[in-house]
């Protein structure tokens, strides 16, 4: 028995933690649990004092870092990308966000806090979303909206905190209209560098900040972090 492969329900998959935690820390366990253990080759030694077999380490690692996943997935889909997390202080503002709200001397500052937590929290949302990883595809509204696949489709079989996420890109990028939202994109994603957004909409060189700030003066509309017009 110990060389086959455990079959567990979900029932007793806490019970095997408990189990095999205690043996590491105390060397005992219930007894109903001790024979179980031994008769699957986790545990080793006698009644009073036991320990954790090498296949019985490789079950514990793996109980662990499911439990771990399943914390992350829990909370990811608890909080909804709403209120802030560490993944959320990992992340950082492009370098062209940072310039404009912490500008130089002989610079105006453009972004205040309001753009600065908008800009974080659509940052955090992209990140979740997974869009990066699916540059190849069109950038219109309609395919990151979540109704836009088939059930059939790689979309429909991606996370759910994944496709939240990609429907509140989806929602924002509407109220603050194509242009801005491709900006945004561009530089919250991408991180693009004004120069280069300059460019590749034909603009007039340093007008990019200014649009930078329009824009995400209506991601923090939107987001309710400010009521100014």
């Amino acid at each position: 028995m110990a060389n086959e492969p455990l079959s567990l329900s979900k029932a007793n998959v806490r019970t095997l933690k408990q189990a095999l935690n205690s043996v590491a820390t105390n060397g005992r366990c219930a007894k109903a649990d001790l024979v179980w253990l031994k008769r699957e080759g986790l545990v080793g030694g006698t009644a009073g004092q036991s320990h954790i077999t090498a296949k019985g380490h490789r079950i514990r690692q793996v109980l662990q870092c499911h439990e771990a996943c399943q914390s992350k997935r829990s909370r990811l889909d608890s909080d909804g990308g709403e209120s802030a997390g560490t993944e959320d202080v990992a992340i950082q503002l492009p370098d062209v966000l940072d310039r404009l709200a912490r500008p130089r001397k002989d610079e105006s500052r453009l972004l205040d806090a309001p753009h600065v937590a908008a800009a974080r929290k659509f940052q955090v949302d992209l990140s979740r979303s997974g869009l990066r990883q699916r540059t190849t595809q069109s950038w219109s509204l309609a395919s990151m909206a979540r109704g836009g696949k088939g059930a059939g489709s790689p979309v429909s079989q991606e996370p759910v905190a994944m496709l939240d996420a990609r429907d509140r890109v989806n929602k924002a990028c509407v109220f603050v209209g194509p242009e801005l939202s491709g900006l945004l994109i561009d530089i919250c994603l991408y991180e693009k560098s004004l120069e280069i957004v300059e460019q590749e909409r034909h603009w007039p060189k340093r007008s990019g900040k200014v649009v930078v700030s329009v824009a995400l003066n209506a991601l923090a509309r939107y987001y309710g972090l400010t009521t100014a017009a």
